[in-house]
C-alpha cells in the first residue's frame, strides 16, 4: 500500500509543478503550496484504493481528479488545460520511468559490487529513493536556459498535436504497465516504449522552443520593416507637401518677375516723355511696388523654410527634444532659430557638464532669447555647442532687445523679471548663475553688431575653470559709473568690465 501511495504522491506533485513550469505562472504561495500537498496525498491513497478493484480505473481517474483540480486553481481555459495536463502528466511520468532506470541500475551494481541479492533491499527504500530521484530530475528540464520559461507556444492553438500525442502514447504505456499482468516481452517493449516518448518529449519540446524563438524573430522582423515603411511614408508625404510648397512659390514666381520686368519695362518708357518730376513719382511708384513684392515672396520662402527645417541632432535624446521643442516655440513667434554644433555633445555631457544640467541651462538661456527677440524688428538666434580654444562652450547669440538694466544689476543676486505679465519669474537667471559657480565657468555678455553679424548680444559659457564673469555692455558700464562707486556689487559677483 505504501509503496504505490508513494509513487503516486510523486507523480501527483511532480505533475503540478510541471504544469505551473509549462505555462510559467507565477510562484504558488504557501496556503496553494500546502492544498497542493494534502490534495496530492490524498489523490494517491484514493488511487491506491482504486486500484485494488481496478487498476486501470485507478489510473484513468487519477488524471480526471488531477485535471479539475489543476484546472481550477489555475483558473486557466478548458483547452489550455487539457493539453498542458496531458504533457505535464506525460514529464512527470517521464522522470518516473528514468527515475526507475537509475535506481534499478544502481541497486543492481551496488548487488553486484558487494556480492547481494537485488531482492533483499527493502521495496519502501527503493520507493523512496526514486521518488527523490524523480523529485530532482523533474526540475532538470526547467533549469535549462532555453526551457527555463516552460512551453509559451502552448497558448497558440493547433501548435502542441504532436507533444500531445506523444504524451498520450505515454499515459497509455505507463497505464498497461500498472496491469502487473503482463508477458515479459510484452512488459519489455511497454517500458521501452515509455522510454523513447520520453525522449521525443523532451526532443519535441526543445523543437517547438527553438521554432517559437523564430517564430518571434520572424514577427519582430515583420514589425521593424513595417515601422520602417512607416516612417518612409511619412518622409515622402514630408517631401510631397515640400514640393508643393516649393510649387507655389515657382508658380508665383512665374507671375512676379515678368509683373516686374513689365514695371521696369513702363518705368523705362516713361522716362523718355515725361519730366522729372513725374519721373521721380513713377520710380518711387515702382519701387514700393518692387518692395512690396519682394518682402512678400521672401514671406512665403521664409514660411517654408520655417515650415520645413529640422536641426542637426546632437546625438543626445534629452538634448534634441528641447532644442525641437524650442524651435517650434521660436517658429510660433516667427524667430528663424538655428543651431551648430563644432564638437560633441555627448562627450559632454559625459565629462564636462551632467545631462540635466545642460538642458537647464539651454532652457533658460533659450528662454529668455525668445522673450527678448519677439518683441524686435529682426528675429534670429543661434545656438551654439562645441569647442572654442580648447574648452567646450555654450554659446546664445539673439538679435532682441538689450538686458534691462534692473536685470544687470541683480544678476545672481536676487530674482528679477521685466516679463512677468507672460509668466516670467526672475528664478531662471539665478539658476545660471548657480550652475556657472558650480562649474568654475566663464560667464560672458557682450555686444554685438547687428549690421555685420544679425545678433544684438551674445551670451557665452565657457567651461575653462577659470570662473569669470564678463559684462562688455557699453550703456551697461555707464550706468554702473554713474551710478554709485559701491564696490560689493563687483565683489559678489566677480564681475570684470572691458
Amino acid at each position: 500500500m505504501t509503496d504505490t501511495a508513494i509513487k503516486n504522491f510523486t507523480i501527483i506533485i511532480c505533475s503540478i509543478y510541471s504544469y505551473r513550469k509549462l505555462l510559467n505562472l507565477k510562484r504558488y504561495s504557501l496556503p496553494q503550496v500546502i492544498l497542493n500537498f494534502f490534495f496530492s496525498l490524498i489523490l494517491s491513497f484514493t488511487g491506491y484504493t482504486i486500484r485494488l478493484f481496478d487498476p486501470l480505473l485507478s489510473i484513468m481517474i487519477m488524471i480526471v481528479l488531477l485535471f479539475t483540480f489543476i484546472t481550477l486553481i489555475t483558473k486557466t481555459t478548458l483547452e489550455l488545460s487539457i493539453t498542458t495536463t496531458i504533457l505535464s502528466l506525460g514529464i512527470s511520468y517521464t522522470a518516473f520511468a528514468l527515475a526507475v532506470l537509475i535506481a534499478g541500475t544502481t541497486i543492481y551494481t551496488l548487488s553486484f559490487i558487494f556480492k547481494l541479492d537485488p531482492k533483499t533491499v527493502p521495496s519502501m527504500a527503493t520507493n523512496i529513493a526514486i521518488a527523490c530521484i524523480q523529485y530532482l530530475l523533474i526540475h532538470l528540464p526547467f533549469r535549462l536556459k532555453r526551457l527555463r520559461k516552460g512551453m509559451p507556444f502552448l497558448h497558440k492553438i493547433g501548435s502542441t498535436n504532436a507533444g500531445v500525442l506523444i504524451s498520450t502514447i505515454l499515459l497509455c504505456s505507463v497505464i498497461l504497465l500498472s496491469t502487473r499482468q503482463l508477458a515479459p516481452l510484452t512488459f519489455v517493449v511497454l517500458y521501452l516504449s515509455s522510454l523513447l516518448c520520453s525522449v521525443f518529449v523532451f526532443l519535441w519540446w526543445r523543437n517547438r522552443i527553438k521554432q517559437s524563438y523564430l517564430d518571434r524573430i520572424q514577427r519582430l522582423e515583420i514589425e521593424t520593416l513595417q515601422h520602417t515603411v512607416w516612417e518612409k511614408d511619412n518622409e515622402i508625404e514630408k517631401l510631397r507637401k515640400e514640393n508643393e510648397a516649393l510649387s507655389k512659390i515657382i508658380h508665383r514666381d512665374n507671375k512676379l518677375i515678368p509683373a516686374m520686368t513689365l514695371a521696369v519695362s513702363d518705368f523705362l518708357q516713361c522716362c523718355q516723355d515725361k519730366d522729372k518730376q513725374e519721373i521721380l513719382t513713377k520710380g518711387e511708384e515702382l519701387l514700393s511696388y518692387l518692395r512690396s513684392s519682394s518682402e512678400d515672396r521672401l514671406g512665403i520662402i521664409n514660411n517654408y523654410q520655417t515650415v520645413s527645417k529640422t536641426l542637426i541632432s546632437t546625438k543626445v535624446y534629452s538634448i534634441d527634444s528641447l532644442l525641437k521643442y524650442m524651435l517650434n516655440k521660436s517658429n510660433c513667434n516667427h524667430i528663424n532659430f538655428d543651431l551648430m554644433l563644432t564638437g560633441s555633445a555627448k562627450y559632454m555631457i559625459e565629462n564636462v557638464i551632467s545631462e540635466a544640467d545642460l538642458n537647464t541651462l539651454l532652457s533658460d538661456l533659450l528662454e529668455n532669447a525668445i522673450i527678448a527677440t519677439k518683441y524686435s524688428h529682426e528675429k534670429r538666434i543661434l545656438v551654439h555647442l562645441g569647442i572654442i580654444d580648447n574648452h567646450y562652450v555654450i554659446e546664445v547669440l539673439d538679435s532682441g532687445i538689450p538686458f534691462e538694466e534692473e536685470i544687470l544689476e541683480n544678476f545672481g543676486i536676487k530674482q528679477v523679471t521685466t516679463h512677468s505679465e507672460e509668466g516670467g519669474s526672475g528664478i531662471g537667471l539665478i539658476t545660471i548663475y548657480e550652475l556657472v559657480k558650480q562649474y568654475q565657468a566663464s560667464f560672458i555678455l557682450e555686444e554685438c553688431n547687428i549690421k555685420n553679424t544679425g545678433f544684438t548680444k551674445k551670451i557665452s559659457i565657457i567651461f575653462d575653470q577659470a570662473g569669470e564673469f564678463i559684462i562688455n555692455l557699453p550703456y551697461f558700464e555707464k550706468t554702473r559709473t554713474k551710478s554709485s562707486q559701491d564696490t560689493r556689487f563687483v565683489q559678489d559677483k566677480e564681475l570684470i568690465y572691458f
